[in-house]
Formats: C-alpha cells, structure tokens, sequence
C-alpha cells in the first residue's frame, strides 16, 4: 500500500472518450453540403451510406439528422469505432458504442478546476492600468459579480484540497 493510485479518487466509470474516436457531425455537414430536405442519404468515408431523417421544426424550417447504422435511431453525431467486421459496422451513435463525454467522468477535482478556469476566463484579464484590475468595456455589476464567482471557486477548490488531504492522511495512517 505505498503507492497510491490518485485517479481511482475521482475515477467513475470505466466507458471510451468521445474524444478519442472521429466524429461526423451533421449539422456541419448540412451547412458545409448545402444539405436540402429531399437528401435523403449521405457517403461517409469507406464508402458508407447513412440515411438522413428530416424532421420539421415548430417554427418554421427543417433539422436534419442521422439514422444510426447499428439501432436505426435518431442522432446528430456518428463515432467512428475502429474495429468492425463491415464498415458500415465501424460507425455508431454515442449509446451504440457505449461512449461518454470526457465532463460524465470528471471528479469534484476536475470540476472544480473547470469551473475555476471558467470563471477566470469570464473575468477577463487584469489590466493593471483600470482600477482593481478591471477591463475597460466591463461594467462594475458584472466585474463584481465575476469577481465572486471566481473568489467561490478558489473557496470551493481549498475546501476539496483540505477534504482529500485529511483523506489521504487516514489513508495512510491506517
């Protein structure tokens, strides 16, 4: 027990990134294409024909999207899974493959850090010729109200420090 496996803390599930896959995305492609309402298929790469399902918006207009080759549901991103004995086998939607966004797995210490990052970011940068620090185009409201949320996030992530450093000290105590 000397060594210490810090990932299995914040480890929650065992699913493939989508990120590690290629995606085909068919809203770009509807722009990129010019895609139109009576298209009706679709060749991806390795000579694989997807059908298009169009689907009548509320307000006006069409929203087009892929029918999965695997369960033949509705979806607007396919995955390129690399193993498959046919091509057409080779892409899938999010649940066909068991995918999982890179944020489902996140623990409270990688959350924390992306709402710190977040936070940092909206805040703008500090211009040391504005008092405090303040960006000339923001508004004081909003500068203090950044400038909370930020002071929270740095609160809430030297909470989760002080809560895994005891856990570690029981850990090893014991």
């Amino acid at each position: 027990m000397d060594e210490l496996d810090i990932r299995s803390f914040w480890r929650r599930g065992d699913k493939a990134f989508t990120d590690d896959f290629f995606s085909v995305d068919v809203r770009k492609l509807a722009r990129e294409y010019c895609l139109r309402p009576n298209s009706e298929a679709f060749i991806l790469a390795g000579s694989v024909t997807v059908d298009l399902e169009w689907r009548q918006c509320h307000l006006g207009g069409y929203r087009v999207y892929f029918c999965c080759p695997r369960c033949l549901g509705r979806c607007c991103i396919l995955y390129r899974f690399p193993k498959g004995e046919m091509p057409s086998d080779q892409y899938g939607c999010k649940k066909c493959l068991n995918l999982a966004h890179p944020v489902e797995n996140e623990g409270e210490s990688e959350r924390a850090f992306r709402r710190f990052k977040r936070a940092y970011e909206r805040r703008g940068s500090e211009d040391s010729s504005q008092p405090e620090g303040k960006p000339l185009w923001m508004r004081w409201p909003t500068w203090r109200r950044l400038t909370d949320q930020f002071l929270a996030t740095i609160e809430g992530r030297l909470e989760y420090d002080e809560k895994m450093t005891e856990r570690l000290r029981r850990l090893y105590k014991s």
